[in-house]
């Protein structure tokens, strides 16, 4: 039987690509996943579009499909969908043991974000203004088992910014009593997200929240043997006073990989390895949602949602620091030039032309020494452009805590005397470009990928990939 068909964003190549990646990653231990095949494959998405159909008509999916969502959207969450979101990383230690977790949590970093270290809670503070967050999430590690450091940092970032910012913490709740779950409601704290799946569920630690914090949130993995207790739960939940429910797809790394297999999972490639089962637990509880459980808000955070607007928001808070007049900032927060490229007096007199636009002042610039001139779109509508050759150029934008000297970079002062980088990474150099469609050679960059992941299976591609056994069990 033939697989199902790819979108039209993921071709063959990208395919064949995800896949020695993932291979590439895992190494030896590659052979130990059970991937699908390709009848299973199709089976599954045909499932999952009956139920995003279902989801867009009765539901939302937004974000170009990638967060299906019953109800509204979680404070914090709304703020990370505006492209308005920092991660405040307090350390990199946690107390509990979680077989899903993808990191090894066990350093005593200083608090991070963006893979730059913050040790300085007034050096964070003006970072956040500079770039226009405006909602911090305090995670970890586990948050709590630095309680004084934590208080510190909501108590710095609440004073400062005050009601413009959304501030949340994230924690296991194994350390959450009513003191201090009173004391992070006095230091700022207007969102608390508890994950439920690290204490067994624990029905007091919702309680406990609930008693002293503006807004709960539970935030767990959809862990597929997990799903028959969920459906259970949701509704006491909600009885409880549980503002919201958000769950994520369940990602295999290195760390975690173990424990996954031996779960018995069926794993996707893709930009990561995730779990096919995971994803059908999800979308099974927001319909149960909306069925059974009214009044309580269910939200699917999707892998590909992260990948893609979390870092189109990151690109996009640089990007506007260090953007040219000329450059235009694309739907995926890529920077765009254009250029025209001909002779030099065919380009001595476009520039004439341009500079006698008064509308126009800031929109071009003349590079006489490499024969061209680069142009914003509307200044490219504004002249005629035959005899030259148009190319399109992309640039991403990326934050640093020191110069790598491997791209063009700017400062960025912060009004605590810190200097940050921002660095201009080159992702694509003069692709040739129409006039009529000046963008259509660089769609990878220009637009957003729609939907969540293909279901693939290195079978597609002629690899090889399951390792199921006989009897060994599938989700039902």
């Amino acid at each position: 039987m033939r697989g199902p068909a790819l979108p039209v964003y993921v071709t063959t190549s990208t395919h064949e690509a995800w896949t020695q990646a993932n291979q590439a990653e895992y190494g030896a231990d590659w052979a130990s996943f059970r991937w699908a095949e390709p009848a299973e494959l199709l089976a599954a998405s045909a499932w999952r579009d009956e139920q995003l159909e279902w989801l867009a008509r009765q539901a939302h999916l937004d974000c170009a499909e990638t967060k299906p969502h019953v109800g509204p959207l979680a404070p914090g969450c709304a703020h990370c969908v505006a492209g308005g979101w920092s991660c405040l990383f307090v350390s990199g230690r946690c107390n509990g043991a979680c077989f899903f977790c993808p990191a090894p949590q066990c350093s005593d970093d200083e608090p991070s974000t963006s893979a730059v270290g913050f040790p300085r809670a007034d050096d964070y503070l003006a970072y956040i203004e500079a770039t226009g967050v405006t909602g911090v999430g305090l995670s970890g590690g586990e948050p709590l088992l630095t309680p004084q450091r934590t208080l510190a940092l909501a108590k710095a970032i609440s004073s400062r910014a005050g009601p413009r910012l959304h501030l949340w913490l994230y924690t296991n709740g194994l350390l959450l009593t009513p003191e201090l779950a009173a004391q992070l409601r006095d230091a700022g704290v207007d969102e608390i997200r508890l994950d439920l799946a690290a204490c067994d569920y624990d029905l007091q630690v919702l309680r406990t929240a609930r008693r002293f914090l503006p807004t709960v949130t539970i935030e767990i993995p959809a862990i597929p043997e997990h799903e028959p207790r969920l459906r259970q739960d949701m509704a006491a939940w909600r009885d409880e006073g549980l503002d919201f429910l958000n769950l994520h797809q369940l990602r295999c790394t290195p760390h975690n990989r173990r424990h996954l297999v031996a779960r018995g999972y069926t794993f996707l490639p893709g930009p990561r390895v995730t779990v096919l089962e995971s994803e059908r637990c999800a979308l099974r509880l927001l319909r149960h949602a909306a069925d059974r459980v009214p009044g309580l808000p269910v939200h699917y955070c999707s892998f590909p949602y992260k990948q893609r607007f979390q870092a189109l928001a990151a690109r996009r808070r640089t990007g506007r620091l260090v953007r040219q007049p000329w450059e235009e900032s694309t739907e995926a927060g890529y920077l765009r030039t254009l250029s025209l490229l001909g002779p030099g007096p065919a380009m001595e007199a476009l520039a004439k032309r341009l500079s006698s636009l008064s509308s126009l002042e800031g929109a071009w610039s003349a590079s006489p020494s490499e024969g061209r001139l680069h142009l914003s779109a509307h200044a490219l509508a504004a002249v005629d452009p035959a005899g030259l050759s148009l190319r399109a150029s992309y640039v991403e934008t990326v934050l640093r805590e020191s110069i790598t000297y491997r791209h063009p970079f700017r400062a960025l002062k912060l009004d605590t005397g810190r200097t940050l980088w921002i660095e201009r990474r080159r992702v694509a150099r003069d692709l040739p470009a129409e006039v009529s469609n000046p963008c259509a050679a660089g769609a990878a960059w220009e637009r957003l990928e729609r939907g969540l992941l293909p279901y693939l299976g290195p079978s597609l591609m002629g690899l090889p990939g399951s390792c199921r056994r006989d009897g060994e069990a599938g989700e039902g």
